[in-house]
């Protein structure tokens, strides 16, 4: 009687189901839904697909997944596919990472602090006041700054600057041909700060990706 049951219901599967030459395009349960029919548990594969969960900084010296989140003190971004997460450099610094060279010459990095650090017109005073200009002409008069709203309640500043940079790694501490993209960031009680700096030649193909990860921002 059980050996019965059992191959009724096999056939009548296999029937639902359209085994053999009549495919039907219908999900496993759905199929059975039409047939008022419940399947039995752990036999339908699960087709949702969990949702991405914020990391803190993947490992150091491996490149940001597409699409990866990090976490930083509760403000959730996509990082560029291909930076490259580094160990800090120093205590104050959030994260780090370092931006392959897409041009043969020196890479860009990115370095995030927290906050919060002063105000936003100090902060951006005092990274204009690192550049200098060749023909000794104003940085500030050169330094573009705007600002980006997100639709989350993220605001930032951001501000593009170049010339000779006084932090950089050359003999004197200085480095010619050099830009900054910098960006503060207010997200419920935490502000970040960004700096993306590099050679001018490198840093032209990232102000795009900059400006989209800044975008991209979500406070938990």
């Amino acid at each position: 009687m059980i050996r019965k049951l059992l191959t009724s219901t096999a056939m009548l599967a296999c029937l639902v189901l359209s085994c053999g030459q009549n495919y039907s395009d219908k999900s496993v349960a759905d199929a059975l839904a039409e047939k008022n029919l419940t399947p039995v548990r752990g036999s339908v594969a699960a087709t949702s697909v969990a949702p991405a969960v914020a990391q803190s900084v993947p490992p150091y010296g491996e490149a940001a997944g597409a699409g990866d989140v990090q976490d930083w003190q509760g403000v959730h971004t996509t990082v560029p596919a291909s930076w490259l997460a580094q160990k800090p450099s120093s205590s104050m610094r959030l994260a780090q990472y370092l931006v392959p060279a897409a041009h043969g010459g020196e890479s860009a990095s990115l370095a995030v602090f927290a906050g919060p650090m002063g105000t936003i017109d100090d902060n951006v005073s005092r990274w204009i006041g690192q550049f200098s200009q060749p023909d000794g002409s104003d940085s500030a008069a050169r330094a573009r700054r705007w600002n980006l709203d997100g639709e989350s309640g993220v605001a930032a500043t951001l501000v593009d600057v170049s010339g000779t940079y006084a932090g950089g790694m050359g003999a004197d501490g200085r480095t010619d041909s050099y830009r900054m993209l910098g960006a503060i960031v207010t997200a419920g009680g935490t502000t970040l700060y960004l700096k993306l700096t590099g050679p001018a030649a490198e840093m032209a193909d990232l102000e795009h990706p900059f400006e989209q990860m800044i975008a991209s921002m979500r406070s938990s």
